[in-house]
């Protein structure tokens, strides 16, 4: 019988649904079990210690809040997927277009360097202040700031 490695393990080459279906459930089951008891265990760590809600809301409290804010949430979470989509296009667009400059004009390449190096010195949190200045606090500064994140590694 033959052997064949896959994402799921080690399983016969012609495996059936049953044995694929095994092979599943024994990769997935151990991270599922240790989600479901840390769940519970937070659940029941809030009731027995009488945790105030906004100290550490109990899981029941936030799945419930999640449900009634689930329109709202997706809604904000689409303008914030274009705001980073925006950002990274941009970013990537031009770092393309200048790396492609820099390999044929080693000039380019000497006068960006210090500034691809002191932008992975910088950490966002100290760039999101001066964004938020130049751009303000609206889409644009968050497109800048994902847009200086992608530039540089893309170049």
């Amino acid at each position: 019988m033959t052997t064949e490695l896959t994402s799921f393990g080690t399983m016969p080459a012609k495996a059936t649904p049953r044995q694929q279906a095994r092979a599943t459930l024994n990769r997935y089951a151990p991270a599922v079990a240790v989600f479901v008891i840390a769940t519970g265990l937070w659940e029941l760590s809030v009731w027995l210690f009488n945790v105030q809600v906004y100290l550490l809301p109990a899981p029941h409290i936030i799945a419930q809040t999640f449900i009634e804010l689930a329109g709202s949430l997706l809604d904000k979470g689409f303008y914030t997927f274009r705001e980073a989509l925006a950002g990274y296009a941009l970013g990537c667009g031009a770092g393309f277009i200048v790396a492609v400059m820099a390999s044929r004009w080693r000039i380019i390449a000497e006068a960006l360097l210090p500034y691809a190096v002191a932008s992975n010195a910088v950490p966002i949190v100290a760039m999101a202040p001066l964004a938020i200045v130049w751009f303000s606090v609206e889409e644009g500064s968050k497109i800048a700031i994902v847009t200086v994140m992608c530039f540089f590694p893309m170049m």
